[in-house]
């Protein structure tokens, strides 16, 4: 029977209720009520029912689906920081060559370089500067600082940062780990306040002289020059 004449009959079963004198006939047409009642709310409970489970099973559906895509995010980033601690490692195994030493700049402040090279570098500004190119420079970096220099010149991703090549740079800068500069064997040379370029005449000094202490320019970079070149 439709769930509206059910609705229909139990109200008639009401009204008639209410005309009759006879407890006993008032009580038997309210069972017949109440049965109407039962089966009116059976059809009802049931479609409660069917809502709660297939609501409940879509929403385990979604709550799967949004696990599964923070996983799938989750992975290549936890790929990114190990190898990000790889890179750090590379160097940050390794000492400075002669601790780290304050070289003072003809014309003022200091370079940082290892120990190792701060004789040669304090003798190669001296004889610059008598040239007439007084230089000074940065130096070393220690890891915190390269990645400082990554995020500026590279971007503030972990790919940017870690990942990418130095040419993805601007300037190019090296990996955190495998810089020149974080093992002090590298120095960025500035003349008058900026770095040096190829037009100027402590570029012109250096690629004439510096082989003599033991650096050697990095293509591309007038401003760097390292032990090895790199």
């Amino acid at each position: 029977e439709p769930l509206l004449g059910r609705c229909q009959r139990g109200l008639a079963l009401f009204h008639r209720s209410l005309d009759l004198d006879s407890p006993l006939d008032r009580l038997d047409l309210h069972l017949s009520y109440a049965i109407d009642y039962a089966a009116l709310l059976r059809p009802l409970s049931l479609l409660l029912a069917t809502y709660l489970l297939v609501g409940g099973a879509a929403a385990w559906y979604f709550a799967r689906l949004a696990r599964r895509g923070a996983e799938s995010l989750s992975k290549p980033l936890t790929r990114l920081a190990e190898q990000a601690d790889a890179n750090k490692n590379i160097t940050g195994i390794k000492p400075v060559a002669g601790g780290v030493a304050d070289v003072a700049c003809p014309g003022g402040g200091v370079v940082q370089v290892a120990g190792d090279i701060s004789g040669a570098v304090e003798r190669l500004l001296a004889d610059a500067a008598a040239a007439g190119y007084p230089l000074c420079g940065y130096g070393y970096r220690d890891p915190a600082d390269q990645i400082r220099v990554r995020r500026q010149n590279c971007g503030t991703s972990n790919y940017a940062i870690y990942q990418a090549p130095s040419s993805y740079c601007s300037p190019p800068t090296a990996r955190p780990g495998t810089s020149m500069h974080e093992q002090g064997l590298a120095i960025d040379f500035t003349a008058g306040g900026g770095t040096i370029g190829y037009s100027s005449g402590a570029y012109t000094w250096l690629q004439s002289n510096a082989a003599n202490y033991g650096l050697y320019n990095l293509p591309g970079e007038p401003w760097h020059w390292s032990v090895d070149g790199n």
